[in-house]
């Protein structure tokens, strides 16, 4: 996965960088890295972000709510 698929995944979902951040358990700080692509995310965040994506669109909506509650 490459910043640009990260980006599209937040934007998928209607996230801001910081909420997805909350929503894949990172620190903002990665996020940005990730996004700048000044660092390479990880395959634990690609795997994260695949299994969001294998959920069913009313699953997914919800976890995403309780991850930014």
């Amino acid at each position: 996965m490459d910043s640009n698929e990260l980006k599209d995944w937040l934007n998928r979902w209607g996230l801001q960088p910081s909420d997805g951040a909350k929503v894949l358990q990172i620190q903002k700080s990665k996020m940005s890295e990730y996004l700048s692509g000044t660092r390479k995310v990880p395959n634990y965040i690609s795997a994260h972000i695949e299994t969001f994506d294998n959920l069913s669109n009313l699953k997914a909506t919800r976890l995403i709510k309780k991850r930014l509650e």
